[in-house]
């Protein structure tokens, strides 16, 4: 009779510590799966601020009066950016932000551009005193807005 009330606790025990196991196993599941989101969100945030970065520092380096200027060249917006005697271009083409650096006399071939970053679409508006650049990235929008220093055009700045 002790034999079996033995077997009967041994089993009960056994069975619990599996309960136990099984829980274990599930709960540290799902914190794997919440912290591989948490992962992936850092990441596209971080490269969100990557891209606007980016941009604000070019802008910034280049910001002199009439050297920052919005174009459009077959029918995609584009961020021109010159120098002496060169010109930077920054647009989005087949999925990524490019860069073309050209001197001013060259044509402008979109496909030939340098990929940065993975960047679905850009759209950019300029004002007199500030560019605001539209990003979609990861189906996710952002507004950047960069505020020109030189009043870009202006005869008085």
């Amino acid at each position: 009779m002790k034999s079996k009330g033995k077997l009967a606790n041994t089993l009960f025990f056994l069975s619990l510590l599996c309960i136990f196991v099984v829980c274990s196993v599930l709960v540290v599941s799902y914190q794997i799966g919440g912290y591989h989101r948490i992962l992936t969100e850092n990441e596209r945030i971080q490269n969100e601020c990557l891209v606007s970065s980016y941009l604000r520092n070019q802008v910034r380096f280049h910001d002199e009066e009439g050297k920052v200027n919005v174009e459009t060249i077959n029918g995609v917006d584009v961020l021109a950016l010159h120098q002496d005697k060169t010109t930077s271009y920054l647009y989005v083409y087949d999925g990524a932000l490019k860069e073309f650096y050209t001197t001013k006399d060259n044509p402008v071939i979109l496909e030939d551009g340098e990929d940065l970053f993975n960047v679905e679409d850009m759209h950019i508006k300029q004002d007199n005193e500030q560019l605001e650049i539209t990003l979609t990235q990861d189906n996710h929008v952002q507004t950047v807005v960069i505020s020109l220093q030189c009043k870009g055009g202006d005869e008085d700045a």
